[in-house]
């Protein structure tokens, strides 16, 4: 028997929204916190815990999170982006240690996770005596639940230069499929068709905003670049003040008609920065 669409799709969202509603109910009888207030709206956080620099992508109708706690990879996913369910957990081996910000982009049909490394196989005199320096790798998957690559360098060429640190990689494809990476202060990197290792060393292509002299925050510290594009142009979200404090970090935003190149930004200084 044929069933009309419109049936079909309400049936489903029907019983996606039972299954949000029980999980929310299963939740509370475990007293467990949970994000979702079961009336169609929710209260934050939506993930209770110490799940700093999480990285969200979308695929098809699910959302997917990852963290890094040290040497490790946590997985969430979720349909509603309230709902948060952990799926999997993935470890890097003993020989990495100290990731800090990751990046979670899904392109050609695999999941890419992009992690500044601290400690690492290989690790040159150059690299060990670079303040702050992270080494940029990836790994890939079809489903993050695995199975996960080993561990990839994508960074093979070395920056000297003493405000390279290569945290905090922002990922960004073009429509006709070039790849970059971008990183603190600024650097970005061109990438390999595979997304799997850089072509050219980092270079600066973004300076930030210069902010008035009056705004009081702890460094310029222009960091955490995110990048998307949209109706032909570029954007790239950063943070820029500091994590420290005091409580005025600001986000810098700016827009380009080239993935490799800045044209203009604009500021939006919170009120308050909730720093953990």
């Amino acid at each position: 028997m044929k069933y009309p669409r419109k049936l079909i799709s309400l049936a489903l969202g029907i019983i996606a929204s039972t299954l949000c509603a029980d999980s929310a109910q299963s939740y509370k009888a475990e007293n467990q916190w949970t994000a979702d207030l079961g009336n169609g709206f929710y209260k934050n956080p939506v993930l209770i815990g110490g799940w700093g620099d999480p990285t969200a992508v979308k695929v098809g109708e699910d959302y997917y999170m990852a963290y890094s706690p040290g040497n490790q990879i946590m997985f969430w996913h979720s349909r509603d982006l309230v709902n948060w369910k952990p799926i999997a957990r993935h470890s890097l081996g003993p020989e990495f240690e100290t990731i800090w910000a990751i990046d979670m982009v899904y392109f050609d049909g695999k999941f890419h996770v992009y992690m500044p490394i601290g400690e690492y196989p290989g690790k040159t005199e150059a690299e060990k005596n670079h303040r702050y320096f992270k080494s940029v790798w990836v790994i890939t998957a079809e489903h993050p639940t695995g199975e996960w690559s080993s561990p990839i360098r994508v960074d093979r060429h070395y920056n000297p230069d003493p405000f390279y640190t290569g945290i905090d990689p922002g990922f960004i494809q073009t429509p006709e499929g070039e790849k970059y990476l971008y990183v603190d202060n600024g650097f970005m990197m061109p990438l390999s068709d595979d997304g799997l290792s850089s072509t050219a060393m980092a270079t600066v292509v973004y300076e930030g905003w210069d902010y008035p002299d009056d705004w009081v925050v702890q460094c310029k510290c222009l960091e955490s670049p995110k990048l998307f594009y949209k109706d032909g142009y570029y954007y790239i979200v950063s943070a820029m003040g500091g994590t420290s404090g005091p409580d005025c970090a600001h986000g810098n935003c700016c827009k380009s008609n080239l993935p490799h190149r800045s044209l203009g930004g604009v500021s939006v200084q919170p009120t308050r920065a909730h720093l953990l």
